[in-house]
């Protein structure tokens, strides 16, 4: 695979993970897939790294489900980054609160592929500019 096959697959995964759309996801993620969310995650109960496509879709689909969390509004790749199988991306996700509030943050993701489907994912971002924002809309005590 080129850096430009991989770049259109990981702004395909990036477009259907807006769109909450989990088969799109599926089919551009390997059966092994695993994604090392943010270490503080496993403070709020989420196993890292979290393996296996079926589990991730299902932890994606309890997030995305009764608008518990903010509602994604679009994305915008701010960078690419190429390194043999793997791709990093810094992208900024734009999305609302129930309470009108506005979610704008930076992420960098490094997607690592086997073959043509994505089979790692690692995650970067301020979690506490995360938290300020949750504590803010009533989503964290």
């Amino acid at each position: 695979m080129t850096n430009q096959d991989r770049q259109r697959i990981v702004e395909q995964y990036l477009d259907v993970t807006i769109r909450h759309d989990f088969a799109g996801m599926r089919a551009l993620m390997s059966e092994d897939f695993t994604i090392w969310m943010v270490p503080s995650a496993v403070d709020h109960g989420i196993p890292v790294p979290l393996e296996g496509r079926e589990n991730f879709l299902e932890f994606a689909g309890r997030l995305s489900s009764g608008g518990t969390m903010w509602e994604p509004r679009g994305h915008k790749i701010e960078q690419f980054l190429f390194s043999e199988d793997s791709v990093a991306v810094r992208v900024r996700l734009i999305g609302d609160f129930a309470n009108g509030d506005i979610y704008d943050n930076e992420y960098v993701f490094i997607y690592r592929f086997a073959g043509d489907r994505i089979c790692e994912m690692r995650e970067f971002t301020d979690t506490m500019f995360i938290d300020k924002l949750f504590r803010k809309a009533g989503l964290r005590h």
